[in-house]
Formats: C-alpha cells, sequence, structure tokens
C-alpha cells in the first residue's frame, strides 16, 4: 500500500540550494580593533571565509595580548630586581 503526498504539501525543489553570502561591511563600520587584527593578517587570511577570519583575529589579538603580559612581567621582574 503506497501512500500519496498530499496536496498541499509542495513537491521537494531540485535546484542547489546557495549560501547566503553577506557582503563585507563598510570600511565606516569597522572597529579600530578589528582593522588592527586584520593589519596584522596575511593577504590569504584575510580573505578566508567569516568563520575562519575570526578565528584568525582571535589568534592575533591572544598573540598580542600573551606578547604584552609577558613584557610588562619582564619589566617589572626587572624593576623588582633593580631595587
Amino acid at each position: 500500500m503506497a501512500i500519496s503526498p498530499s496536496p498541499e504539501v509542495p513537491p521537494p525543489s531540485t535546484q542547489p540550494v546557495s549560501p547566503r553570502v553577506r557582503p563585507p561591511p563598510h570600511p565606516e563600520s569597522r572597529s579600530w580593533l578589528v582593522e588592527r587584527l586584520d593589519s596584522l593578517l596575511s593577504k590569504p587570511l584575510r580573505e578566508a571565509p567569516p568563520a575562519e577570519l575570526v578565528r584568525h583575529r582571535i589568534l592575533a589579538g591572544s598573540a598580542i595580548t600573551m606578547f604584552v603580559v609577558d613584557l610588562l612581567y619582564v619589566l617589572w621582574s626587572l624593576a623588582l630586581n633593580l631595587s
């Protein structure tokens, strides 16, 4: 016994569904922090898909943060040794 489809349900589409691509934001709407993080990335990394770009920005930001923390630690330890 075969079940026939109900007339209210349209047949599935045979055309492939393309992912929605958002246009890049206007340069005025980007924050200065995002621009600085993007300046640290190479051109292929800046042209990566949005999910990858966010990951690269986070990695660059965390590397800069660790560098600043390490630099402050070294300067602080040198200042303690001098006194």
